[in-house]
């Protein structure tokens, strides 16, 4: 008995010295760290959120919760985290800005925009009844995807319908997005207006000129072939873009509801310690009357990506044959 209370004490002797050197090693802040993050994060917030009027009301509280010593209950790192976070996340925040400890890989601060290399694929087949079928994985920062997806598309010419699976695509640029969804509309349609700090007038958001011909964009057009997008609850961003904009031109959306996330953040370095997620542009649906945010379809929740695919082959079918309809 006696050895395993010994034992017993033993080890938790050496979880608490497991914890105590934990602590430790946390990252520990002088006063005039915190100040300088602080102040670095406010400027930004306001220089770079999409609504400069919120970004001024978030800035003045981040700096107010300064004045009053706040951010000084604790000089660890994790700490200072949580706290600006629940300045964040407060009623006149947004939850969507977010501040992380700096990342090892700084490949992850070039997310918003073009990275030089982020691992990405596209792999296509063609099915039964001539459809075809494109599944993204991965993180979609490189321009290279655009032509790797314009080449796809041309192997699959001649089908009568598409399937666009981005289940398992975790994230992507604008940029890249924006140059996917013009290969399935054409050049002219209005897709979203986007909101940002430099335009005071939501700015139209076109498709960009797109590698592929008139001819071949017309082609795949949703005006003229089935597309159906196979879509994640977790839809990121960029990703909810191409998802929402394609369903307004009438592509049909299987899959759970998304969340809403309509905006796109930019990463930015804040000292050497920090990475700060600013939203800096919102999208919003190019009528007034409409929201941006979908429910899918019945059922919401899916067991397996199989089940899903299933569910895409049975709509085109009825699509083809007249026998179901998409709303308007």
């Amino acid at each position: 008995m006696n050895r395993i209370v010994l034992n017993v004490i033993l080890s938790i002797y050496f979880l608490w010295q497991g914890v105590a050197l934990a602590i430790a090693d946390e990252l520990t802040l002088s006063k005039t760290e915190i100040n300088n993050t602080v102040m670095q994060i406010a400027q930004t917030i306001e220089q770079q959120y999409y609504d400069e009027d919120k970004a001024t009301v978030i800035a003045r509280n981040l700096l107010n919760t300064l004045d009053k010593g706040d951010f000084y209950a604790s000089y660890r790192q994790d700490e200072l985290i949580t706290l600006i976070n629940s300045v964040f996340a407060s009623p006149d925040g947004d939850g969507f800005i977010s501040l992380n400890e700096q990342a090892l890989d700084d490949s992850f601060t070039l997310s918003s925009g073009q990275s030089a290399d982020v691992g990405y694929q596209i792999e296509y087949q063609k099915l039964d009844n001539n459809i075809g079928y494109i599944h993204f994985s991965g993180n979609f920062q490189n321009i290279s995807s655009i032509e790797q997806l314009t080449l796809i598309l041309a192997k699959l010419d001649g089908s009568s319908a598409y399937i666009i699976d981005t289940l398992d695509a975790s994230d992507a640029s604008f940029t890249v997005i924006h140059h996917f969804i013009s290969c399935f509309v054409k050049p002219d349609i209005h897709l979203a207006n986007l909101k940002r700090t430099d335009s005071e007038n939501l700015t139209p958001v076109l498709s960009l000129s797109s590698p592929q011909t008139p001819q071949t964009i017309n082609s795949n057009s949703i005006s003229t072939k089935s597309l159906v997008i196979l879509q994640s609850a977790f839809a990121q961003q960029a990703w909810e873009f191409f998802n929402l904009a394609l369903q307004q031109q009438g592509a049909l959306i299987i899959g759970e509801e998304s969340i809403g996330n309509a905006s796109l953040n930019k990463t930015f370095i804040i000292d050497k310690y920090f990475e700060l997620s600013v939203p800096f542009a919102l999208f919003q649906a190019p009528d007034s009357d409409r929201s941006w945010k979908n429910s899918g379809i019945t059922p919401d929740y899916f067991a397996s990506e199989a089940d899903a695919l299933a569910l895409a082959k049975e709509k085109i079918q009825l699509l083809k044959t007249g026998h179901y309809q998409l709303k308007n």
